[in-house]
């Protein structure tokens, strides 16, 4: 089965002065196989800035995730 994950919360930055804002993640995991699996995630910030338009900041990305061998017990 797949993992997702949603992560959202408050954000500060420093442009010119400081800077609050918004930030919110979505994480997929797929997996392919027993130790490999498919991930991708996109993420959205945006930043209210006083005296201009705010920023907004997007993003996207696919990796590939790598688990080590997991132990037996005897």
């Amino acid at each position: 089965s797949g993992v997702v994950r949603v992560f959202a919360g408050p954000s500060l930055a420093y442009l010119d002065n400081n800077a609050f804002g918004a930030y919110a993640r979505l994480d997929l995991s797929l997996p392919a196989q027993d130790r490999f699996a498919l991930v991708s995630f996109a993420r959205a910030q945006t930043f209210a800035v006083s005296g201009t338009s705010p920023y907004h900041l997007i993003g996207a990305g696919v990796g590939v995730r790598l688990r080590g061998r997991r132990e037996s017990s005897r």
